[in-house]
C-alpha cells in the first residue's frame, strides 16, 4: 500500500501557470512531514511490534494489521492532499488544483460570497454558478491570501468570512 501512495505522490499533475505577482499556495514541510509519518512511519512500527512482540493469534494478528491498514489510508490520503494541492492567487482571481477535482478558477468579480468553517478550518470561495474552492488555514501565504479578498472583494460578500479573518 506504501508504494501506492509513494505513486500517487511522485506522480504529480502538472504546476498551475504562475505569472508574476501571483501567490502560489501550498501546504507547509510540517503537515507534510507529519503525513510521511503517518504513511510510512506508524505502518513501519506496527511491522516491528508483528515481528518483537508474541502476539496471540487471530485476533492480536488482526487487531496490528487492522492498525496498520488504518494507519496507511488516513496517512496515504493526507499525503496525496499535501503534496498535490495548489492555490494560485492573482489579481485576476484565485485558482485551483488538487488529487479530488479538476482545476478550477474563479474571478474575483464572479466571486458571490467568501466565508469560513471554523469546524474544516477553511475558506471557502463561492462564485456566482456556485462552484467553490476551499482555501485551507494550513497552507503557506494564508495571510496574502486574505489580504488580497479584504482588497478585492467587497465587504457584503466576506461578512462570513471575518471569523477566519479575525483567527489569523
Amino acid at each position: 500500500m506504501a508504494f501506492i501512495w509513494l505513486f500517487l505522490t511522485v506522480v504529480r499533475p502538472r504546476e498551475p501557470e504562475v505569472s508574476a505577482g501571483t501567490l502560489l499556495m501550498r501546504y507547509g514541510l510540517g503537515l507534510r512531514a507529519i503525513a510521511w509519518v503517518i504513511a510510512l512511519g506508524i505502518p513501519m512500527l506496527l511491522v516491528w511490534v508483528m515481528g518483537s512482540v508474541p502476539l496471540r493469534p487471530p485476533n492480536g494478528v488482526w487487531i496490528v494489521g487492522g492498525g496498520m491498514v488504518a494507519a496507511g489510508v488516513v496517512g496515504g490520503l493526507l499525503l496525496i492532499e499535501t503534496a498535490r494541492v495548489r492555490i494560485a492567487v492573482n489579481s485576476e482571481g484565485v485558482r485551483a488544483s488538487g488529487p479530488w477535482r479538476k482545476e478550477r478558477m474563479i474571478e474575483w468579480g464572479r466571486v458571490a460570497e467568501v466565508s469560513f468553517s471554523t469546524l474544516n478550518r477553511w475558506f471557502v470561495v463561492t462564485s456566482i454558478t456556485g462552484e467553490t474552492i476551499r482555501v485551507s488555514v494550513f497552507l503557506r501565504g494564508i495571510r496574502d491570501f486574505v489580504r488580497a479578498v479584504q482588497e478585492r472583494v467587497p465587504q457584503d460578500k466576506r461578512v462570513h468570512a471575518e471569523r477566519g479573518f479575525r483567527m489569523l
